[in-house]
């Protein structure tokens, strides 16, 4: 089961290739950028969008994934359960409730 306390906000998830990308690029470039590289895919999708997918590639093996809505004060007391320090739960729960609002389609 997925997660999140981003209700309907839409998050540009990334590939495995965007990242080998980004990496290549930073690692070959001739200046070194020498600064944090944000690393966004290319569409945005919400979580009941990504279980739509992952429904059809998992009705092969026949194991179902969904998707659980939770708010973002229920997401940061599961995080809290799974053993998370309290700074980082914060800061996961804050980008979750930022998603939330649409900030992902600004950047």
């Amino acid at each position: 089961q997925i997660f999140s306390g981003t209700g309907d906000g839409r998050i540009a998830f990334i590939s495995a290739d965007d990242i080998a990308h980004s990496a290549l690029e930073a690692l070959t470039a001739e200046k070194s950028p020498n600064k944090d590289l944000l690393v966004l895919g290319p569409d945005l999708y919400s979580y009941d969008e990504v279980q739509q997918v992952a429904k059809l590639l998992t009705s092969i093996p026949g194991r179902e994934i969904t998707h659980k809505k939770y708010s973002t004060e229920e997401a940061a007391k599961i995080l809290e359960g799974l053993g998370l320090s309290p700074k980082y739960v914060n800061f996961l729960a804050t980008l979750e409730a930022n998603a939330g609002k649409g900030n992902e389609a600004e950047l």
